[in-house]
């Protein structure tokens, strides 16, 4: 028995070294050998493709194409991976293309309104209305008309011009104004003044409806009859607050005037430019220059158009054209 310090011979000893190197000549090869099946067996699938790197650049130019056109993907089917065949991969793309766009119809133009009749030859008839701003031309006739009716002082020395220059008109009070002046408005009627309805609250009636329009000319009305009672004129003439709707065609106007039995819807044709004429000459030199034959004149119930009444007269007389009413203006 060996002790075990003790050291076998040289010649006894086991051969590691050689051991060793007859071991590693028989695992290489094996080694070499199954890393040779596995690259074998690799699927082409998963090997760089120069034709994945082209496509990548395809893929980059549809994107930039759709963003151009400013149309929405909708689809892209790629592949990730170049076939087995080695074609290049193909992008498969359904997207909307941009529609033709359609011209816009140029806008009808809307037809311009119906010409007013301002022949000044019409004969009033009730219930047929007819629009009229000046009267017959080569009689020597003028129309002197008021309007509102407000302001007694006013109304009072007009009332005593006309009687003393020996001349009839035709005032258009509103409801409101009746209410407020019977005395006078009894006056003027038997002085054979005419009255023409100016509705019940002075009103743009070309903002309203047919019921709304009704209502106004009804109203005023009924504030004559209560003014006058028994000796309350049928009203045969109306004048629109305004002019609206008496510039500009209304035929919801004259369809409820006609309705009321009305004969006329009376505008003017010399005005004495309320807005920018402040002083009583400007203002009768304003109308003087203007008027002529067959014309209507507005004026208004206020203290400067009384003021320039008695001048306006004598002037109008002195240029050969009698002062009269709407009535007589077409007689």
């Amino acid at each position: 028995m060996l002790h075990t310090n003790e050291k076998l011979p040289r010649a006894t000893r086991p051969r590691r070294g050689k051991h060793r190197k007859k071991t590693a000549f028989r695992v290489i090869p094996l080694l070499l050998f199954v890393l040779t099946l596995t690259f074998l067996s690799i699927p082409a699938a998963v090997q760089p493709s120069s034709a994945g790197r082209v496509d990548s650049g395809m893929r980059q130019q549809y994107l930039a194409l759709v963003s151009s056109q400013r149309q929405p993907l909708k689809k892209l089917e790629a592949l990730s991976t170049a076939p087995k065949s080695g074609k290049p991969v193909r992008f498969e793309m359904d997207y909307k293309p941009l529609p033709t766009p359609t011209p816009t119809p140029a806008p009808t133009p809307t037809p311009a309104p119906p010409a007013p009749s301002t022949d000044g030859s019409s004969t009033f008839t009730a219930g047929a209305p007819v629009k009229v701003f000046h009267g017959p031309r080569g009689q020597g006739r003028v129309a002197i008309t008021f309007d509102d009716g407000y302001h007694s002082s006013a109304i009072t020395k007009i009332l005593d011009v006309l009687g003393a220059k020996n001349v009839h008109t035709t005032f258009f009070p509103t409801g409101q104004a009746l209410g407020q002046n019977r005395a006078l408005w009894q006056r003027a009627v038997a002085e054979g003044h005419e009255i023409g309805n100016h509705t019940m609250t002075h009103p743009r009636l070309d903002k309203l409806d047919a019921a709304g329009i009704r209502n106004e000319l009804q109203g005023m009305e009924n504030q004559l009859q209560k003014a006058l009672g028994g000796s309350a004129p049928a009203l045969r003439f109306m004048r629109p607050p305004y002019g609206c709707g008496g510039f500009q065609e209304s035929e919801t106007i004259l369809s409820v005037s006609g309705q009321m039995n009305y004969s006329g819807v009376i505008m003017w044709s010399v005005d004495p430019n309320d807005c920018k004429i402040k002083t009583a000459p400007a203002r009768l030199q304003h109308i003087l220059e203007r008027v002529k034959d067959g014309d209507i004149i507005l004026l208004h119930t206020i203290d400067m158009d009384a003021e320039i009444l008695s001048s306006l007269i004598d002037q109008l007389r002195a240029k050969g054209l009698e002062p009269g009413g709407i009535d007589w203006l077409f007689s």
